[in-house]
């Protein structure tokens, strides 16, 4: 049977059985020891996804500030009066202090609030008042620390290893052209919201992998788009694995109709959204 099937009763397992069929041991997921040397040799290895795309920083001098906790850094994202998009550590390179505050906006030059040291969009030092008090000081070993940067299809990402040992597209592998194309950019979030789960990381990617849990978890809302007769338990119609990534399907029941809250949630989703937009940028223009 191909890996593309729609069968429900596929057991992708089988499919690669290098993933053995045993219990999935408890240790890795709870081991801080274990969890160290993951943070250390994956999350500070590998391209990441740093939550944002290039259309929330459209303008030079618009700017993120993400911070990576699993690896305990906080990078500044800014593009360029070249229209490029760069990242740097969130550090001033004189006294360690943090670089940016807000968590967006808009910037001619990175000023440090501690000593006023200022460097150009490109991270460039180009500024340290009463600098003839600094003796022997060279501007170009004080520039701040970059990090490296990619695009694909709007996805900023970045790498913290200095010296990363793969390219971005390298990395993505087959997701690079088998994705590239599809218009990511048009669609628009009606609503989104953050939380944070006390969790091992492994434990949240597995929960996001299958469906058993859904006719359960999700039984009133989420299931009822995604299961049929014909599939229950939400079996998925589809996976693959090419290291290091996974790519499935998830099952869709195309005859739900919305609840009537929810038909009223969707109609009204644009309209809340404008408006959270609109007293969003008014706070952020109160408080500088």
């Amino acid at each position: 049977m191909s890996q593309e099937s729609t069968s429900t009763t596929k057991r992708w397992s089988e499919e690669y059985p290098e993933l053995g069929n045993e219990p999935i041991p408890v240790e890795p997921s709870i081991s801080q020891e274990y969890f160290e040397l993951e943070r250390d040799r994956i999350f500070r290895k590998v391209w990441l996804y740093v939550g944002c795309r290039v259309e929330e920083i459209p303008n030079p001098g618009d700017y993120l500030v993400k911070e990576i906790k699993i690896c305990n850094a906080s990078i500044l994202v800014v593009r360029g009066k070249d229209g490029a998009i760069r990242a740097f550590h969130n550090v001033c390179t004189h006294y360690g202090n943090k670089l940016a505050w807000n968590e967006r906006g808009s910037l001619t030059a990175i000023s440090c609030k501690f000593h006023g040291w200022t460097f150009n969009l490109e991270g460039r030092l180009t500024r340290v008042p009463d600098e003839d008090q600094f003796h022997d000081l060279k501007r170009n070993e004080h520039n701040l620390v970059p990090v490296a940067t990619d695009v694909w299809e709007g996805f900023i990402f970045i790498n913290l290893d200095p010296k990363p040992k793969e390219t971005l597209k390298a990395y993505l592998g087959e997701l690079w052209d088998g994705l590239s194309g599809y218009p990511f950019g048009k669609p628009s979030p009606c609503y989104e919201y953050n939380g944070e789960i006390k969790c091992n990381w492994k434990t949240c990617k597995v929960a996001f992998q299958e469906g058993y849990h859904a006719p359960f978890l999700h039984a009133r809302s989420a299931n009822r788009w995604i299961s049929r007769k014909e599939n229950l338990l939400s079996h998925l119609p589809a996976f693959k694995i090419f290291e290091p990534h996974d790519m499935m399907s998830v099952p869709a029941n195309a005859n739900v109709q919305p609840t009537p809250t929810g038909a009223l949630a969707a109609r009204l989703a644009r309209s809340m959204t404008r408006l959270h937009t609109r007293e969003a940028k008014d706070l952020e223009g109160r408080h500088g």
